[in-house]
């Protein structure tokens, strides 16, 4: 029913101009793939602020200040996450506003959603590694010897270059792992219905061209 009714829009298009509303399709239906995108994207966002804000308040009311840096790189990364939520659920409102050219202006804008979900993949990728740098650095820099370390570290009994020849291979096995978990975690997400929604738009050339 729902791509009858998104063909028949496009159809309507062609005849009569190139405004039309499609929201009731992809707006207002709990089902619809934007809908679902847009309450995962909501989601994510209420995590991020709620986690990120509860790490950030703990180093600095724990260590009275002195771990301030721990708080600076999760408000760093908090706000870069939330500027992307941002555009992203700002252009999955564009796609189902009231008066959406079906043909030029969904095509273009489910090619731009697809670019945001590849950054995302990247991005989400690329945070653990970078975390494990920083908890590095961090660790060596900060937490006194003696003290337990989450991190194989540099001492009177452990070398530089097997300190870092260890955290090598804990930072590539890690981002492995996390690829393959984050790519599957992004694809239930926002990749399934994106791919519905490339679809319908298919099937609606290919039926335009067959009718033409």
């Amino acid at each position: 029913m729902e791509f009858e009714q998104l063909k028949d829009m496009w159809k309507e298009q062609e005849a009569s101009g190139p405004q039309i509303e499609v929201q009731p399709l992809l707006g207002k239906k709990s089902n619809s793939p934007i809908a679902i995108m847009k309450r995962h994207l909501t989601v994510e966002l209420i995590l991020v602020i709620v986690l990120f804000g509860l790490v950030i308040a703990y180093y600095l009311i724990a260590f009275n200040g002195k771990f301030a840096v721990v708080s600076t790189i999760y408000t760093i990364t908090g706000i870069l996450f939330c500027f992307y939520y941002y555009k992203k659920y700002r252009l999955l409102n564009d796609m189902e506003c009231m008066a959406c050219q079906v043909k030029s202006n969904l095509s273009k804008q489910v090619s731009t959603l697809e670019k945001y979900v590849r950054v995302y993949l990247l991005a989400g990728t690329a945070v653990l590694p970078i975390f494990m740098i920083f908890f590095y650095w961090f660790e060596y820099t900060y937490i006194p010897k003696g003290r337990p370390h989450i991190f194989l570290l540099p001492s009177e009994t452990v070398g530089l270059a097997k300190s870092l020849g260890v955290f090598t291979l804990w930072v590539v096995g890690a981002s492995v792992v996390g690829y393959f978990v984050n790519r599957w975690y992004v694809q239930k997400l926002y990749g399934k219905h994106i791919d519905k929604l490339k679809q319908m738009l298919l099937q609606m050339e290919d039926d335009t061209a067959l009718s033409s």
